[in-house]
């Protein structure tokens, strides 16, 4: 299991699974079963930044701090859209291009937290190769703890690790 993934899976809830058409750009997915390779792992959480071409492109999540990935999607909200945790984490940010290029070039590739060698967390899957795929969502109490203009990362910080010492037990 790769360093953060605990911490995710206390932060997110349920999932719904999805068909591999129903993936969007700016959402956040488990993908569990991935024909001819990667991932092996059931708990693989990803961000996708774009699809092009029937390629998924995206960063794994299980190896960045949420706290990281979490400060990424307050960048990334859309402050006119108020806060409803029935829609999709997309809804809420700002649009970009469904090609992800734009998104990965100027918010992701500039942060070492969530992008870099060492991470190794860029990946490309294949949508016709992708079996089984859930969307994830945040917690309620999480999303509006994100998004919540008047948090500043000391506050988001605290909401997070609350939210993890909680389900720890």
């Amino acid at each position: 299991m790769s360093k953060f993934t605990s911490q995710y899976v206390q932060l997110l809830k349920t999932e719904s699974r999805i068909s591999k058409s129903g993936i969007k750009s700016r959402n956040i997915y488990r993908l569990s079963v991935y024909k001819d390779g990667d991932p092996k792992s059931v708990k693989r959480f990803v961000f996708v930044i774009g699809i092009i071409d029937k390629k998924v492109h995206a960063i794994k999540l299980n190896d960045i701090r949420p706290l990281d990935f979490m400060n990424l999607l307050f960048k990334l909200r859309d402050k006119r859209i108020p806060i409803d945790t029935t829609k999709r984490l997309s809804q809420h940010l700002i649009r970009l291009p469904g090609d992800g290029r734009k998104l990965f070039e100027s918010y992701i590739k500039k942060d070492t937290k969530l992008y870099s060698k060492q991470l190794n967390n860029y990946r490309t899957y294949i949508i016709d190769k992708i079996s089984y795929v859930s969307e994830v969502k945040f917690e309620n109490e999480v999303m509006n703890s994100i998004f919540r203009i008047s948090n500043t990362e000391t506050d988001r910080r605290l909401i997070i690790d609350e939210e993890i010492d909680e389900k720890d037990g």
